[in-house]
């Protein structure tokens, strides 16, 4: 897999907006990037900076972001070191 566009915030405290926001609404993953679009009016953001550097292989089942992708659901990491799911080298390259 390979990051091409993130949806998402800059900061934690507009991730905790986010998030509650999302968690009150049913929306497709394409209504989320026409809304992000919309938003951002297709401006380059810092966690799509952070997204181009992802490369994980799709073989890489206990990937957090693979499984995400294989059973398309959305994947919210609270306390990150304390996640098996999330490897210490993605935890790098986001700068968590």
């Amino acid at each position: 897999m390979e990051g091409r566009m993130a949806i998402g915030p800059a900061s934690p405290e507009e991730a905790d907006r986010i998030w509650t926001a999302l968690a009150s609404k049913r929306l497709t993953l394409n209504d989320i990037v026409r809304s992000y679009r919309k938003a951002t009016h297709n401006q380059d953001t810092h966690v799509n900076d952070l997204v181009r550097r992802i490369r994980i292989p799709v073989s890489d089942t206990d990937h957090a972001l693979i499984q995400t992708l294989n059973h398309q659901t959305s994947y919210r990491v609270e306390q990150a070191y304390l996640d098996h799911h999330i490897l210490e080298a993605f935890l790098e390259l986001i700068g968590t």
